[in-house]
């Protein structure tokens, strides 16, 4: 705001050198139209630039691009927008969105929180994933210091679509009460991905026999090593399925459809024709396999029960989707030593060492002196309550408990892998569980964890901002199911009041 002031004037230009940045809006320059020339010519002569000052007098907005990397065309243009295609509407909107939103000894108006949400939503709009500044405004006033996020970036689906790894970064405001807000706007980046049972898999006609041939194939060594190679033989196989009958999903679907809708026209012309009341048969039940796939996978992507939402798995799922990437994306972080990493590999590496830091390594343990311990103790009775044989069926309920959408361990496999082929390897997974009973040992494959890191705050800075979250194996949350089950009996009367 204000850049008729030559000070803030002059921070503008050292913020775009500085910043490598591509396009470049400002709200409120303030500037004369007379003196729009002479800026350019003395300071922007190597950009582009486009105002509405026909639209509003003090030329409300600026664009400014570099056109060697960038193409910016204008379809539309008032005081209050420059439009182009796809909506990315970012900037000081003077409202917030909740009441978490504002710090002040005043609460903001209700009546303007729910105008400014129905005017989002009216839209179609949603905000980008944030780093940065919480608080993007501050009044700098003495005794009623007032901090408000009135800045943000928000974009239709359809752009998020195209620049799936778009962010945006809230700067320290420096000399203005504004944050700077600074938008990336990447396509897909490319990452090897982690293998993730998928519960359509189980209807697909050949599931079945595929997973009796190579689960029954021999192996050797413990009983849980032998679990643990056969899940590895399985993965390969559904890797296989699904590249033969499920990649490109949405694809596949639009050709059935296409196929049908085909066929039919077809038959409208010679409805008796016994050939093609054939093929449309199958070409529908080929259509409704594939529309259940490809609901069931955006099911799993959004993590949203269908039941409890009337939605065909088109929109509403897409923006689920696009919701949980977004709030996966880091563009830069805040280690613990204070100092900014940016990039992918450098934001896993600040995570990397706070963790390490964090967590430490092992350390020697020593035996516990049982002389020490005082109070209730564990009876005859209640040990051989402890010790008793876990039985198949415990197994079975706890394998049945367990939300079938939940994520999966590092091994990829949710429950609904084991609870929808209990015939085939019920079994085994029971004998390798209670082998870790009779043992007390535990393959590294079954103790892995992969750590999830969730925000803590809808605007991240810092690793601090986040918090852990373990993603088991189902082997090890079984174990440790049965093992709660067995202590919770035995609680109330060890621990008193």
């Amino acid at each position: 705001r204000g850049c008729n002031n030559p000070l803030k004037l002059k921070e503008v230009l050292d913020f775009l050198a500085r910043g490598s940045l591509d396009v470049l809006a400002l709200l409120e320059t303030r500037i004369r139209r007379d003196k729009v020339a002479k800026v350019i010519q003395n300071h922007l002569r190597k950009y582009s630039v486009i105002c509405n000052y026909d639209w509003h007098r003090n030329g409300r907005i600026w664009v400014i691009w570099n056109p060697i990397t960038v193409t910016v065309l204008p379809i539309e243009m008032a005081a209050q927008f420059v439009h182009s295609r796809d909506w990315l509407v970012l900037g000081d909107f003077n409202v917030v969105r909740s009441t978490e939103e504002r710090v002040s000894s005043h609460l903001p108006l209700f009546s303007d929180i729910m105008d400014f949400n129905q005017c989002v939503l009216s839209c179609g709009l949603e905000d980008i994933q944030g780093t940065g500044c919480e608080f993007t405004w501050s009044n700098r006033q003495d005794g009623d210091r007032v901090w408000c996020k009135l800045d943000r970036a928000m974009v239709t689906p359809s752009l998020l679509q195209t620049f799936p790894s778009a962010s945006v970064n809230f700067l320290p405001p420096g000399i203005s009460d504004h944050s700077p807000v600074m938008v990336t706007l990447l396509g897909t980046q490319r990452f090897r991905k982690r293998f993730s049972f998928l519960n359509c898999w189980t209807k697909d006609p050949s599931y079945m026999d595929n997973l009796q041939r190579v689960w029954n194939s021999p192996t050797s060594g413990s009983t849980m090593f032998s679990f643990f190679s056969k899940l590895r033989r399985v993965r390969l196989m559904l890797m296989t399925l699904h590249r033969s009958n499920y990649t490109n999903i949405r694809r596949r679907v639009e050709q059935a459809r296409d196929n049908l809708e085909s066929c039919q026209l077809q038959l409208e012309k010679s409805p008796l024709n016994a050939d093609l009341i054939d093929e449309e048969r199958s070409y529908l039940a080929n259509y409704l396999k594939l529309r259940r796939a490809e609901l069931s996978i955006l099911t799993q992507k959004a993590k949203f029960d269908t039941t409890l939402y009337n939605d065909s798995g088109t929109k509403f799922f897409h923006a689920r989707i696009n919701e949980r990437l977004q709030a996966h994306l880091i563009g830069e972080i805040m280690d613990h030593h204070g100092q900014i990493r940016q990039g992918t590999e450098g934001v896993a590496a600040g995570f990397i060492e706070y963790y390490k830091h964090l967590l430490g390594t092992s350390l020697p343990v020593t035996e516990l002196d049982v002389a020490c311990v005082t109070g209730e103790r564990v009876h005859q009775q209640q040990w051989e309550t402890l010790l008793a044989p876990v039985l198949d069926t415990d197994i079975r309920k706890v394998v049945q408990s367990i939300d079938p959408l939940r994520s999966p361990g590092p091994d990829g496999f949710s429950a609904g892998f084991f609870t929808h082929s209990w015939s085939v390897i019920g079994d085994d997974l029971c004998k390798c569980v209670q082998e870790f009973f009779q043992t007390g040992c535990m393959l590294k494959q079954a103790n892995t964890t992969l750590l999830s890191l969730i925000p803590k705050k809808k605007t991240v800075a810092s690793v601090l901002d986040f918090r852990p979250i373990s993603c088991c194996s189902v082997v090890y949350k079984v174990i440790t199911k049965v093992l709660c089950s067995k202590l919770q009996e035995l609680m109330p009367a060890l621990v008193g009041p």
